[in-house]
C-alpha cells in the first residue's frame, strides 16, 4: 500500500501503512519524529519532544 507524505513549515507528516501510525517528524532535526495513530497526536508529541530538547540544550 502507498502511502502520502504532507510538509508544514517546520514539520512533516507520513503514514506508516504496517504500523498504522501516523509519523511527524521535524525538518530541522531529522532524528527527531513521532508516532501516533492522529496526526494531531503526533504533532503534538513533536510539539513536546522539540520543546523538552532546547530546554534540554539551553
Amino acid at each position: 500500500m502507498n502511502f502520502g507524505s504532507y510538509n508544514k513549515k517546520w514539520y512533516s507528516i507520513g503514514l506508516n501503512t504496517d504500523k498504522q501510525l501516523f509519523i511527524a517528524r521535524s525538518k530541522e532535526r531529522p532524528e527527531l519524529f513521532a508516532e501516533s495513530i492522529t496526526i494531531q497526536q503526533a504533532i503534538a508529541k513533536l510539539e513536546d519532544l522539540v520543546t523538552l530538547r532546547k530546554h534540554a540544550l539551553n
